[in-house]
């Protein structure tokens, strides 16, 4: 994973119609071996954030890793986005149950992720 997967990632969903402001998101990385994405990256990312709040209005984002490593790095890019007011609250777990749980869901929907 890298700034220009993650970008494109980002611009997809922003791009997507079925966007709703306030919709929350779960994002699971879980299966990323490897998160290569600069400090200047990750300003670049948080960035575009800032530039789609109106988009995301008040949501909040499920961040999951059970890799350590990946874990701690995701830890540091929400504090970069709570630290320029980005509009999303993240969350960060190492446990998915526990992301489902904070985002008030029980379970993911049908084909999530498919």
């Amino acid at each position: 994973m890298d700034r220009d997967s993650v970008m494109a990632y980002l611009q997809r969903a922003y791009n997507d119609e079925k966007l709703q402001p306030g919709m929350n998101s779960y994002v699971d990385v879980s299966h990323v071996e490897k998160i290569d994405i600069s400090i200047q990256a990750a300003r670049d990312l948080v960035g575009l954030i800032a530039e789609n709040r109106d988009r995301r209005g008040d949501a909040k984002s499920a961040l999951v890793s059970t890799f350590d490593l990946n874990f701690g790095l995701l830890r540091m890019f929400s504090a970069r986005t709570d630290m320029d007011r980005a509009s999303v609250t993240w969350g960060v777990f190492s446990d998915p149950q526990k992301a489902l749980e904070w985002l008030g869901i029980d379970h993911l929907p049908d084909g999530f992720g498919s």
